[in-house]
This record gives structure tokens, C-alpha cells and sequence, in this order.
């Protein structure tokens, strides 16, 4: 897993440089089941996807773009424990 941060500091962490929908919907499943939370938001375009998941304090976004790959970021900041934990479980659960 790779983790980045933009400009405002938000952690992004990549779960697979593959652009693959069937691997992206495997991943929301993992998200879903070991959480308990549900989608609030689908976003699905010809070249991107974007998921929101409701963990009640903030919003976890599962991104796939064409040619990126798949990642996950949160809405607050300073839910980046929170953020790692639902990356190792996928990780786990899918590998």
C-alpha cells in the first residue's frame, strides 16, 4: 500500500495500481460486510468511480481512475487511523 497526502494534507492510500471493476466492487463488499456501513453516494463514469461510505464521523471514498488504479481517502483529516485500519482489512481479506 502506498500512502500519499495532497496540498490539504488528506492521506490517500492506494490498494491496487489496477484499474479493474470487478476488483473495485470486491473491495466495496470487504468495506461493507467487515464495517458495517453503507454506500451513501455512487458515482460511475466510463473512466472513473467514486463511493462513498458512511462511518458516521466521516466519509471514506473508494476512487478507481482508468489507467491509476484503485484508492481510498477520508474526509477528516484526523481519522488517518481509521483510514489505515479499513486498508489492512481489504488488503487481508483480499489477498
Amino acid at each position: 500500500m502506498i500512502e500519499t497526502r495532497d496540498k490539504s494534507n488528506r492521506l490517500t492510500i492506494e490498494l491496487s495500481n489496477e484499474s479493474d471493476y470487478s476488483k473495485f466492487e470486491v473491495f466495496a463488499k470487504v468495506i461493507q460486510k467487515e464495517f458495517d456501513v453503507e454506500i451513501i453516494k455512487q458515482l460511475d463514469g466510463i473512466d472513473q468511480q467514486y463511493w462513498d461510505f458512511d462511518f458516521g464521523n466521516c466519509i471514506l471514498v473508494l476512487h478507481l481512475e482508468h489507467f491509476m488504479g484503485i484508492d481510498i481517502h477520508i474526509s477528516d483529516a484526523s481519522n488517518d487511523d481509521l483510514l489505515r485500519k479499513v486498508a489492512r482489512k481489504i488488503k487481508e481479506e483480499t489477498t
